[in-house]
């Protein structure tokens, strides 16, 4: 009924389809002055924003669904939470990403340079008495020599990313020690 654009110059745009209603825009919030680079979709109505100045913005879209004189309309809730900073002395553009929000923090990957990927975790840990902590962690994903990225995935819980590479390749990392990234298989086309 409703599709909706995360546009490269900072705007969530809006389009009803299915229902009558006028076109809509907001700006992006925590761009800061940046350009959005690079997009993914994550899980239904999760998102990914890689900037021009090499931060990962997450997006959830909501709709509330309202009724208007007897009329169902659909009303759009982008909710941008804060950007995370993968490489903050170098601040190069994101040039495709991948993630996953499990319960345990969320997971990201960013492509930089053609063999440059940066992996972010976040662990969270809920306290029996005081407030929750979080500790955050990035470090570079180890590469084969020679290895150009094309194609980056990841599963839901962010254990498993998916690199496709353009000797035809395809690398799989496991990522359940978030602190030791390890490639785990090779698959050849």
């Amino acid at each position: 009924e409703t599709a909706y654009a995360l546009t490269p110059t900072g705007r969530f745009e809006l389009r009803p389809l299915a229902i009558l209603g006028r076109p809509g825009t907001r700006d992006i919030a925590g761009l800061d002055g940046a350009t959005v680079t690079a997009a993914v979709t994550i899980g239904p109505g999760q998102h990914l924003l890689g900037t021009s100045d090499g931060r990962a913005l997450p997006v959830d879209v909501k709709f509330d669904v309202k009724y208007d004189t007897g009329k169902r309309t659909l009303v759009p809730d982008p909710q941008f939470g804060t950007p995370f900073t993968l490489e903050p002395d170098r601040k190069r553009p994101v040039m495709q990403l991948t993630g996953a929000l499990p319960e345990s923090g969320p997971v990201v990957v960013t492509q930089s340079g053609l063999s440059d990927l940066m992996l972010l975790s976040v662990v969270q840990r809920k306290a029996l008495i005081g407030p929750s902590t979080s500790e955050q962690a990035v470090q570079a994903v180890p590469l084969p020599p020679n290895t150009t990225v094309t194609a980056m995935a990841m599963d839901r819980r962010g254990e498993d990313l998916f690199l496709g590479t353009l000797t035809g390749q395809m690398l799989r990392y496991d990522l359940r020690d978030r602190a030791n990234p390890t490639q785990a298989d090779v698959v050849t086309a």
